[in-house]
């Protein structure tokens, strides 16, 4: 990695880690030498900063989640969903600690409902044909913790893969305005 590339990505972390990204530390070297090699010069020669903050912000496994937003119709559907759920309370800060889940089918590999208990409410999502678990799912969970200061934005910077990352409204408008993310806001 160039002496320059390093020094931006650095200054990347650090501006990540002041909103509270990578509480448990960032190594930098392990990024570079396992996943990336010589990625990360040709990212910065580019300029796609926003790919390189997706790349980093993947990383910090308790601020994001790959999003499961196009989730199609398998044999393997309902470990998905779950998957997703438990994702999403993996980095909820404890703001979503969801229990009791449940999918069935309501038709032979067509539609379904995936299921978990809140805060006392036994919660319900049924799907339709698109198979879909986020923003749909997502919209129900956001309305669920409301009243906590956070919630589950699905966000994408550079064309890259949404993550679904769990933001305050001050922290998702910082990103917004200073490094050029989307980030779409599902809530009932």
């Amino acid at each position: 990695m160039k002496d320059s590339t390093k020094k931006w990505v650095e200054d990347s972390i650090k501006y990540f880690e002041n909103m509270g990204f990578f509480q448990d530390g960032f190594d930098l070297e392990r990024i570079h030498e396992e996943l990336l090699g010589e990625y990360f010069d040709r990212i910065i020669e580019k300029g796609n900063w926003g790919e390189l903050d997706w790349i980093l912000l993947s990383q910090d496994t308790k601020r994001t989640a790959a999003s499961g937003t196009e989730i199609i119709n398998s044999h393997d559907t309902a470990q998905e969903y779950m998957n997703e759920i438990n994702g999403w309370s993996a980095i909820s800060n404890g703001v979503f600690t969801p229990t009791n889940f449940d999918f069935q089918w309501v038709t032979k590999f067509d539609i379904f409902t995936v299921s978990f208990d809140f805060n006392g409410s036994h919660i319900e999502y049924r799907s339709d044909e698109t198979h879909r678990v986020s923003p749909f799912l997502l919209y129900k969970v956001n309305g669920l913790i409301r009243g906590t200061g956070f919630f589950f934005y699905e966000c994408n910077a550079a064309s890259m893969e949404s993550q679904v990352i769990l933001l305050t409204e001050l922290e998702k408008d910082k990103l917004v305005k200073e490094r050029n993310w989307y980030c779409y806001l599902a809530i009932e």
